[in-house]
């Protein structure tokens, strides 16, 4: 299990935290963390790191994909650093770069950290609204989220349209924002950041 309650105890006065989860895999929790360490960069000003939890190779493929080719492990664009497959050792070190919002990215790996993500200031879960899929998504919420539900958690989904959300809104008894879709995470405009805006200051 993941441990870094040193790092936030001496971090919590002067750094936001954020947990960013999926239910299930390609919901789009990295492309969720790529908006908000953009928002928070860019809008609010902060240092930001993105460290990613998630145990795949999502960011080493986007990079790929967007021909950035294979770069180190963290990744620098402006105020936004991206920490690519780090491991638990790295995080404390991380937090001594004085960042002013650190967005840990855990993907599906939220039930091996939940005792250290809890320590978070914001957490949002991840995940897809789509008619062909909500079904099973609902089922693994049921299953394993629905004792978290009103603690602290923002629900956003992508893929699928409002109508879906709504009905997953009525059967899970939660409120679900959506996700702005960005076709490059490395180019991202002031509308979308504003999209953003909204779901991260929502109440």
């Amino acid at each position: 299990m993941l441990r870094f309650q040193k790092s936030f105890k001496d971090e919590k006065s002067i750094c936001t935290k954020i947990t960013i989860a999926s239910i299930n895999g390609g919901s789009g929790a990295t492309h969720f963390a790529l908006l908000a360490g953009n928002y928070y960069a860019k809008v609010r000003k902060k240092r930001t790191a993105v460290i990613d939890l998630s145990m795949n190779d999502d960011y080493e493929s986007l990079c790929l994909a967007l021909g950035k080719g294979r770069s180190d492990v963290r990744m620098d664009s402006g105020r936004l650093s991206i920490y690519k497959r780090a491991l638990k050792d790295d995080i404390e070190g991380i937090f001594e770069l004085g960042y002013g919002c650190v967005i840990f990215d855990v993907g599906k790996q939220y039930l091996k950290v939940k005792n250290e993500v809890a320590m978070c200031d914001r957490r949002f879960m991840v995940m897809s609204a789509s008619p062909w899929k909500m079904e099973e998504v609902m089922g693994i919420y049921r299953d394993n989220f629905i004792g978290d539900k009103g603690d602290k958690w923002k629900y956003v989904f992508s893929f699928g349209d409002m109508k879906s959300a709504i009905y997953m809104e009525e059967q899970l008894g939660i409120k679900m924002f959506r996700m702005p879709l960005i076709p490059n995470p490395f180019c991202i405009e002031r509308k979308q950041l504003e999209e953003v805006k909204t779901i991260i200051l929502e109440d």
